[in-house]
């Protein structure tokens, strides 16, 4: 319980309220002060919102358990992949067109995955993928999404939602990220000290979560020399798309920007994945009809 006051004077006054509890009914009636005491208005009631999911994911080859989201006519994963059948520490050998894994921050020349699986950075940001390892690291049912599925979920969001993918405030990327920060207007559960968290960059970029994608920031490794890199400041996610043979297309948030931008990037990067869901064996495909043409002449036709 607690008031936010908006203005002084005669006339017409809104606020803003951050930092509810998703799918909770809150109360709430306008004030007024002056000099002979305080006057309120009726009683309103609204609810926040649960996400929409498919279920958790099971990934029965390692037995993780990941929360869902769904945009859209898309179920996502809102956590970043943790499926690690292997890692490469050693930098040396990070550097390849064949798969490899790394987490954040190990870099010992043993490649022990136990020791990876103990690293602090796995649980909180999962494993960095090079593109070779990423399209095929999904669980069965689930794929590595391509560009036009980003972009359609970017629209679903921009069409349904009236968000833009601006780098201001109120732009896409801050939509889709999660809301975990040192320091953050929306406060409550979501300034946090401890990870998984995005790092304190202005007062104008903070992650919302309005979709539950919970975007995190779990950095980089560089494809030449193995170095890790802006963990806490940077996601790159990839996509399955290549642009030829050398590199790939991915995706980009940071904890400075409003926006997410696609860009491309060598395949030998080690970026995080989200997966989405395959298609229902049962979706029905369109049926497409194609007319007899008509109003045919010497340079045209109508075709329905």
């Amino acid at each position: 319980m607690g008031y936010l006051a908006s203005g002084v004077g005669p006339g017409v006054y809104e606020v803003s309220i951050n930092g509810l509890d998703k799918n909770t009914e809150y109360y709430f009636r306008a004030y007024a002060i002056n000099s002979s005491g305080i006057a309120y208005g009726d009683v309103i009631s609204a609810s926040t919102i649960e996400y929409d999911n498919c279920g958790v994911l099971f990934d029965d080859r390692n037995g993780k358990v990941y929360e869902t989201v769904i945009i859209g006519s898309q179920c996502w994963m809102a956590e970043n992949l943790k499926y690690l059948p292997e890692v490469t520490g050693n930098d040396a050998e990070w550097y390849s067109t064949d798969p490899r894994y790394a987490v954040y921050d190990y870099d010992d020349i043993a490649n022990s995955t136990i020791y990876a699986l103990s690293n602090p950075n796995y649980g909180d940001y999962g494993v960095l993928y090079n593109w070779y390892a990423a399209i095929d690291a999904c669980p069965e049912g689930w794929h590595l999404p391509d560009t036009l599925e980003w972009s359609f979920m970017f629209k679903e969001i921009q069409d349904n939602f009236g968000i833009e993918n601006i780098n201001d405030e109120y732009g896409m990327g801050n939509s889709l990220k999660s809301c975990r920060q040192g320091a953050t207007p929306l406060q409550c559960e979501c300034e946090v000290n401890d990870q998984p968290r995005w790092e304190y960059y202005n007062d104008e970029c903070y992650g919302t979560n309005l979709f539950g994608f919970s975007a995190l920031p779990g950095g980089i490794r560089h494809y030449l020399s193995g170095n890790f890199g802006d963990n806490g400041y940077v996601s790159y996610m990839w996509s399955a798309t290549p642009l030829d043979e050398i590199d790939a297309f991915c995706y980009y948030m940071h904890s400075g920007l409003g926006d997410i931008r696609r860009y491309e990037r060598e395949k030998e990067y080690g970026f995080s994945i989200r997966c989405v869901k395959d298609l229902s064996e049962d979706t029905e495909e369109p049926e497409i009809i194609t007319y007899t043409p008509t109003d045919v002449t010497l340079t045209s036709a109508l075709i329905g």
